[in-house]
């Protein structure tokens, strides 16, 4: 996948290419968060197979975010915007906040080990 980013950046002429840094950053965080979103279907439901389910939800999530997410902690702008640098700090916080998320609910859960007595049977 990543060699496959590497050849879709540089297809883009330089001239008009935008930050590498800051979109790598975006597609990262989108793809952790939709492998996040894959181990909680899994570890929280009985279905095998999340995708359809977690694509859906990244794609109605992405969609709302566009059209309610507050002006002010812009997350999506132009790169001409002041805001830019902002925006992909939080970017970087949503990427460490799908990493955390996936590597908690990836973990098997721990037994409770009962101390019980071992008696006459």
């Amino acid at each position: 996948m990543a060699a496959w980013w590497t050849v879709a950046l540089l297809l883009v002429p330089s001239d008009i290419r935008p930050p590498v840094a800051a979109l790598t950053l975006e597609a990262g965080a989108a793809f952790v968060l939709a492998v996040a979103g894959a181990v909680a279907v899994v570890r929280f439901s009985d279905l095998t197979r999340p995708g359809p389910p977690v694509a859906a939800g990244l794609l109605t999530t992405a969609l709302l975010a566009l059209l309610f997410w507050p002006g002010r902690w812009a997350l999506f702008v132009p790169v001409e915007d002041d805001r830019w640098a902002a925006a992909h700090d939080r970017w970087a916080v949503l990427l460490a906040g799908a990493v955390v998320a996936g590597v908690v609910w990836a973990t098997e859960p721990v037994r409770r080990w009962s101390l019980r007595r071992a008696g006459p049977r």
